[in-house]
């Protein structure tokens, strides 16, 4: 599975990725800037992307907006992580919109991590 991960934290991006692979035996390409995320989404197909949605000046808020606005958004298979002060409500708000499959507050468990990015990619 081709997995793109948009954080901005590198030690837990790098984490993500090295578990991902080594686990789970996925390719991971990490990005820590939502508009490099937004970039590399448009260029290349994702089975699950794994988006921060706090990061600083271009938020995966932003990510997720820019994808709604020009009709990208329904066709992606995105997994939020926050560690800001979301509520669960909060989350399971931006899990309505087409395209968020998944959300989770950090910190993240990793092996529940990779349960929840195979399960978006076998149910999709």
């Amino acid at each position: 599975m081709k997995i793109l991960i948009i954080e901005d934290e590198l030690d837990i991006a790098d984490m993500f990725s090295k578990y991902l692979t080594n686990k789970g035996n996925h390719t991971c390409k990490v990005v820590y800037r939502g508009e490099e995320g937004l970039d590399a989404i448009k260029e290349e197909s994702w089975d699950t992307i794994i988006l921060d949605l706090a990061m600083p000046h271009f938020s995966g808020r932003d990510v997720i907006d820019a994808l709604e606005k020009e009709g990208l958004l329904k066709q992606q298979k995105i997994l939020v992580c926050t560690a800001s002060s979301m509520s669960d409500q909060e989350i399971e708000q931006i899990k309505l919109m087409d395209g968020i499959k998944d959300g989770m507050k950090k910190p993240v468990e990793l092996a529940e991590l990779l349960q929840r990015v195979e399960h978006i990619h076998s149910n999709n």
